[in-house]
């Protein structure tokens, strides 16, 4: 804010309209999401505004007993504009998305844990040993495998059920020419834990 007045990133409609076809967006913190490796959010404290768009914008989100989350933007005679319209009604389904936009109310990490924004609930005390557990879980797997469910489950989203079982066919079939896929099965009949290469 500069003398009272709002600063915008953009000097006529039309920079603002390139902004949103071509990135970064209004604020540019959800743009360019196309990235393969598991995210997981380790919420602590409010969730608000711009920070309850990238909540649902990561894949795994843990939040401490206290936090609170919203969308307050209509208050100000805003909206949820970098990815928040369009990615908590995926995330949580379209009539408590817009119950939680149009509103503008918070909810408690419970609430939130009970419409499917975020996976777990735990004492702040260990959220962050929480989110680490997760992803060191994650990290045991087979990266190749993971990048390509993530992939799959991500490029699924919005499109016909029969284009997206052909993705995912797709992705199956490149994960059968892998050694980790070979390893895999080997160290299943072996029962071992698998010794992966990516590759």
């Amino acid at each position: 804010m500069v003398n009272g007045s709002v600063s915008i990133p953009w000097k006529t409609i039309e920079e603002a309209r390139e902004l949103a076809w071509n990135g970064p967006g209004f604020g540019g913190i959800t743009r360019d999401m196309e990235i393969w490796k598991p995210t997981i959010a380790a919420i602590n404290g409010y969730c608000i505004a711009g920070g309850n768009e990238i909540t649902p914008a990561c894949d795994i989100r843990i939040a401490a007993e206290h936090a609170e989350f919203g969308h307050q933007e209509v208050r100000w005679c805003m909206m949820p504009g970098d990815g928040g319209c369009q990615r908590l009604p995926r995330v949580i389904g379209l009539g408590r998305a817009l119950e939680l936009i149009l509103t503008g109310e918070r909810i408690s990490a419970q609430e939130a844990y009970c419409i499917g924004l975020v996976n777990k609930v735990v004492p702040a005390e260990r959220l962050m040993s929480e989110a680490t557990e997760v992803a060191e879980t994650i990290c045991q797997r087979s990266q190749l495998a993971v990048h390509a469910c993530k992939e799959s489950i991500t490029r699924g989203i919005g499109t016909p059920l029969r284009e997206g079982l052909a993705y995912e066919n797709l992705l199956l079939q490149q994960l059968f020419t892998t050694n980790d896929r070979l390893e895999g099965s080997q160290a299943f009949a072996e029962k071992r834990a698998p010794r992966w290469k990516n590759r």
